[in-house]
């Protein structure tokens, strides 16, 4: 493959705007070759551009579609994860799990953007409501019942989120506009790994997850998405995780540039788009990024994809 058709495939497909399916759709979304062709596509049936990876179809590459949230996919009304944790009940989140593995089968989505396992607290967490306890133990537990109740009966993965030290809604990734900075948590080793990283920890271990997503705040001055200390010291190399390693939606490319995602670790940048390959090709020919770099997230992404329903069905890539 060219360095620019890898740089496509590590970003998700469409313009790179937030919520672009609700767009005009006149942005492009993807760059072309020299003839004027499309390096990538959307193959999905189903998937609507923002939310689903690129397609090759002549590498044997097709999109999978991605869809929040931790409350299910929209089919049907589920309680929160909070409430849920409150059952105390394996069998509960074991059965919640193979239910909106179902739906997602239904809507043919791939990967299910759940669960949220970071951590209450305070009360007046933007997004306590998604997370499940102030206890990683807890956390742990339920998520990964959850995600055993999804991907043993379905051919839909999880993706866990938001890796990590997420536990402040408010401005986790800063406001140019009000010229915050993004959110900083200031942390001990022991804290993060006792704490903030357990859960996530408990799923690489225990329940065989193919996808997570970082998050935007900072972790002792360093962007989490950023991170190679996080993105692969710890969950690589120390945790053995082989699957893709994704980025939170919206402005990613703006909090950390994209060719320093990859090299950091991260293999999807999303939304993406042009503005992320951009990035890419401009980090390539700094040498901010290699192209060994770009072929390892290519390589984990069909890594990733030969397990849903839609990489099995094309073939699972090359």
């Amino acid at each position: 493959m060219s360095v620019e058709q890898l740089a496509a495939l590590c970003v998700g497909y469409g313009p790179g705007m937030p919520f672009s399916a609700f767009r005009d759709g006149s942005d492009p979304e993807t760059i072309y070759d020299e003839e004027g062709k499309p390096l990538t596509t959307n193959s999905h049936q189903a998937g609507y551009n923002g939310y689903v990876s690129p397609a090759i179809k002549a590498a044997g590459i097709y999109s999978v579609l991605y869809k929040d949230g931790p409350a299910g996919i929209g089919e049907m009304a589920w309680p929160s994860e909070m409430l849920t944790a409150c059952a105390f009940n394996k069998k509960i989140w074991y059965d919640f799990g193979d239910a909106v593995g179902y739906e997602c089968e239904k809507q043919q989505v791939d990967v299910w953007l759940a669960p949220a396992v970071n951590l209450h607290r305070h009360p007046l967490g933007g997004r306590s409501f998604e997370y499940f306890s102030e206890d990683p133990y807890l956390t742990g537990i339920c998520a990964c019942e959850i995600a055993k109740g999804v991907q043993e009966n379905h051919e839909v993965l999880i993706c866990p989120k938001h890796f990590a030290v997420n536990e402040q809604e408010t401005f986790r990734r800063g406001s140019s506009s009000k010229n915050f900075d993004a959110t900083d948590s200031i942390i001990s080793e022991r804290a993060a790994r006792e704490l903030y990283l357990k859960p996530f920890e408990m799923l690489v271990r225990d329940a065989g997850i193919s996808c997570i997503m970082t998050s935007f705040n900072k972790i002792n001055g360093v962007f989490a998405g950023g991170s190679a200390d996080l993105c692969t010291h710890i969950l690589r190399e120390e945790w053995g995780y082989r699957g893709v390693v994704i980025t939170d939606w919206g402005d990613m490319d703006v909090v950390v540039d994209g060719a320093d995602a990859v090299t950091a670790g991260n293999d999807i940048v999303m939304p993406g788009g042009p503005p992320a390959i951009a990035q890419i090709l401009e980090g390539y020919r700094e040498g901010r990024v290699s192209r060994e770099n770009l072929e390892n997230a290519v390589c984990r992404l069909l890594y990733m994809t030969e397990r849903t329903r839609h990489g099995k069905k094309c073939g699972g890539g090359a």
